[in-house]
């Protein structure tokens, strides 16, 4: 039998003890929820995201930043600090904002400061063109990446506004070229900082989870405003339905997701030309590895919400998962009687804040390290995996893993941790974070080429 989770269950609801859970209006994809998430948060701040960063001399702009309440302004500036790893260009699909009464904000102008006259590949404009989920250059901005000051794209509204939602949607041209992706970014409104932090990377994809197209921002957590906002989200509303219909016929019709060079846009452009990429690199698995190095500062436990490991958005079914702590200096388990059950963590229940759909265990700071191993049936390509950090409340979303490091089938994925953001403690949003192996992979800049890597 395994053993820990009830000493870890007891303990856990010793923290804290008396905190309530948070449930929100919740605009992305079909969250569950849970049947004790049944109290509103009456916070006016929002926990922002906390980022990974490997260039030290701007660790200054990666310290953990709360997202003010219903900002007000009219000059939108969006610093770009880095993308997700291209050494040539930088770029971004489109952004969207809506106001406190649920409306698409009307934009003036945009511009950036590093345009230089007509180019397929600058034009600021295409961001607002309403135009978002597509791989058509007509309707994206890229620009070369600086050698040395940020890239700063500013937006003037059509009127001075109070923001609810900004969302960002990611460069997608390919799966390779979404390194093109904006990653680390200052925004400001009116002088005041709104965001500083890490926008996910696209998947390169025209379907998928909306996580899986870049980052939606919250500045209120009102279920009013939140469903106003619903009623005119036409993009989000169309990812929806179009979700919809490939959870209906996935069964029946087996499709192989969208290659790099599909050219196909879901809103209405013009065809572009075949592009050539380079080689896409695949990885081949059956035993992946997440070592939980650290948490964000509760003493005695760590813990996740929910893992998916994904091959081009579509899960892999993992066979069996178990986990174990073990000394830093040696991660072997001494002794079967030491596993410890972490089913919780495939159920399916990722966006909630019901303890009995999370998973933690007794946790030894600067000594010992968890280990989370997840076993697929057989060997079995993959292509990312997706965390839910631990999210039972605002506190306890200090229990949630903070560096982690990966590996598949015994060998190393990456030799720097990653940085995994805390939860906001509430269900407002999916907080789910991606993590494409391909960019994290240490070893492509490094030359080495295990076994498991095709």
């Amino acid at each position: 039998m395994f053993q820990g989770t009830q000493e870890t269950t007891k303990l856990r609801k010793n923290v804290f003890s008396g905190e309530s859970s948070l449930n929100y209006q919740q605009i992305n994809i079909a969250p569950k929820k849970s049947s004790s998430d049944s109290k509103n948060n009456q916070s006016n701040k929002t926990t922002c995201k906390v980022i990974k960063r490997r260039n030290s001399q701007k660790d200054k702009v990666c310290n953990e930043f709360v997202i003010p309440e219903l900002p007000k302004g009219r000059l939108l500036e969006i610093k770009i600090h880095s993308n997700w790893g291209d050494k040539f260009l930088v770029g971004l699909n489109g952004i969207e904002l809506f106001d406190v009464d649920g409306e698409l904000v009307k934009v003036e102008k945009i511009w950036s400061d590093t345009e230089t006259g007509d180019s397929k590949h600058n034009r600021a404009d295409s961001i607002v063109d309403g135009v978002v989920r597509t791989k058509d250059d007509k309707h994206t901005w890229c620009v070369p990446v600086p050698n040395t000051a940020p890239i700063v794209l500013s937006v003037l509204l059509a009127k001075c506004t109070i923001l609810a939602l900004l969302r960002i949607w990611n460069y997608n041209k390919s799966r390779i070229y979404s390194t093109r992706g904006v990653r680390l970014v200052q925004i400001k409104l009116d002088d005041q900082v709104v965001f500083q932090g890490e926008i996910a990377r696209s998947s390169g994809e025209l379907k998928g989870l909306l996580p899986t197209f870049g980052d939606t921002i919250l500045f209120t957590k009102d279920p009013n405003v939140l469903e106003r906002i619903m009623l005119n989200d036409k993009n989000f509303q169309a990812l929806l339905r179009e979700n919809d219909l490939v959870n209906d016929y996935s069964s029946i019709v087996e499709k192989r997701p969208p290659t790099a060079n599909d050219s196909n846009n879901v809103s209405p452009s013009t065809e572009e030309p075949t592009i050539v990429e380079e080689k896409e690199i695949k990885y081949v698995a059956k035993v992946i590895k997440l070592t939980l190095m650290s948490n964000w500062g509760q003493t005695h436990l760590i813990g996740l919400t929910g893992i998916e490991v994904v091959k081009y958005n579509r899960p892999v079914q993992v066979h069996s998962a178990c986990a174990y702590s073990a000394f830093i200096s040696d991660d072997k388990v001494e002794e079967y009687s030491a596993l410890i059950d972490c089913k919780n963590l495939l159920n399916g229940s990722n966006i909630t804040t019901h303890f009995d759909d999370m998973w933690c265990a007794n946790f030894s700071p600067g000594s010992k390290f968890c280990h989370i191993v997840l076993e697929l049936k057989e060997p079995t390509e993959i292509s990312s995996v997706r965390v839910w950090n631990y999210n039972a409340n605002m506190e306890l979303s200090y229990i949630g893993a903070k560096h982690v490091r990966l590996h598949l089938d015994g060998n190393p994925l990456n030799y720097r941790p990653i940085l995994l953001r805390r939860a906001p403690g509430d269900t407002c949003y999916d907080y789910v974070q991606q993590l494409e192996l391909a960019a994290i992979d240490d070893r492509l800049h490094f030359n080495v080429y295990p076994k498991n890597v095709m």
